[in-house]
């Protein structure tokens, strides 16, 4: 009814405008041209699924009710603290425009994150529910919980559940549980949950993170991202907070095919690239009966196309598995997988069996130098315009933190 009446007071005004128009003419001049004349469409945006708007946000009243559609660009102007129950922004629809962070901060303080039922059936927590535009420049902190609820795979992630757009120069501090109680999968990432399709670049996180995981399917931790799939990039990464992954279903035959524990991905399947990334300080904890645990990524799914390179796994431990390996373990054929150029911490330990070692052994006081990652030899880590070094954690940190 309110459309209605819009249009019915933009039609009168026209035909006012018209009949003077036509009064004008004939009374003198000849009247104007036509390139003086109202615009037929008054309406500058005449698709409702796509926004041109830019909106300021300093409140969180403000970011709740910010725009979502493609096209619209929203700019952070203050930290924001969010506390009590949250609802993931934009709900299951997404976000499709540009939220610039704007180095600002949203802290969660003892929050509980609900989860959005996403139309590929799955539930997505955080921040976001679902990305399929860019996220930039934004740091998220503080801590926050979820009870996975029964019927679907959940995705859970400090920026987003699940994204299949952009998240670059951006960083979580913050600490993340995910408890599983039910049969379906659980992917936890300090980041986002699950990346499909999507890219990551230059992202950091601090904050340690624990899946917690009962039921017969299992589940997969990593501290920048749960699973990786498809055509996913992960290009410049860190990652110095703890991964716990406490899934304890059954053993199936021998071995477990739903878990991964990794430093940065908990699973890679498809025709992902990650490369640039490294590990320091927190350890990896994967599951006491059996799991996919490694430094860098938990389990590889063999296929031909993936692409793992220029890494480094400076854990202090990995712990609680069966098959524990400094750059990642395999469920499939290995060989199918592009590694090359991967390091890892010359003296790391491993509780479980190791599998197999791949990348090359570094001593860790080799890595306490900054010359060691910018040299071309190594890792030629771009340190005039990507990375900056830290000089009393004595590792790269990005540029624009």
């Amino acid at each position: 009814m309110k459309n209605n009446k819009v249009l019915l007071s933009r039609l009168s005004y026209l035909s006012a405008f018209s009949m003077f128009a036509l009064v004008v003419g004939c009374g003198g001049d000849g009247g104007s041209s036509g390139s003086d004349q109202p615009n037929p469409n008054p309406n500058p945006n005449p698709n409702p699924g796509v926004s041109n708007s830019t909106t300021h946000v300093a409140t969180l009243a403000e970011l709740q009710n910010m725009e979502c559609r493609a096209g619209s660009n929203v700019i952070l102007d203050a930290d924001i603290t969010i506390s009590g129950t949250w609802q993931p922004l934009c709900g299951a629809s997404g976000f499709k425009g540009t939220f610039d962070g704007a180095g600002k901060t949203i802290s969660f303080q003892q929050a509980t994150v609900e989860n959005v039922l996403l139309a590929d059936g799955t539930f997505a927590v955080g921040l976001f529910g679902l990305v399929e535009g860019t996220i930039k420049n934004l740091t998220v902190a503080g801590d926050f919980t979820h009870q996975a609820a029964n019927g679907h795979n959940t995705f859970m992630g400090a920026i987003a559940g699940a994204s299949e757009g952009t998240i670059k120069d951006s960083k979580s501090t913050a600490h993340l549980t995910l408890n599983q109680t039910f049969t379906q999968l659980a992917f936890l990432g300090g980041i986002v949950g699950s990346l499909e399709d999507g890219t990551l670049e230059h992202v950091a996180a601090t904050g340690n993170l624990k899946l917690d995981h009962s039921a017969f399917s299992g589940g997969y931790a990593g501290g920048i991202v749960g699973g990786l799939y498809d055509n996913a990039t992960l290009d410049g990464c860190y990652n110095v907070g703890t991964v716990e992954n406490n899934t304890n279903s059954p053993v199936i035959q021998g071995k477990v095919t739903l878990r991964g524990t990794g430093g940065i991905a908990g699973r890679l399947a498809g025709l992902v690239t990650l490369k640039n990334c490294y590990t320091k300080s927190g350890d990896v904890v994967g599951a006491t009966d059996g799991d996919y645990t490694a430094t860098i990524v938990g389990q590889v799914k063999g296929t031909t196309g993936a692409n793992i390179s220029n890494t480094v796994a400076l854990s202090n431990s990995i712990s609680g598995a069966t098959l524990g390996t400094p750059i990642a373990t395999s469920f499939g054929e290995m060989g199918s997988i592009s590694m090359s150029n991967n390091y890892y911490e010359s003296n790391y330990t491993s509780s479980g069996a190791l599998r197999f070692t791949v990348g090359k052994p570094v001593d860790l006081t080799d890595t306490e130098d900054q010359r060691w990652w910018e040299a071309t030899s190594n890792l030629n880590f771009d340190f005039t315009q990507v990375w900056k070094w830290d000089a009393q954690a004595l590792r790269p940190v990005f540029i624009w933190e």
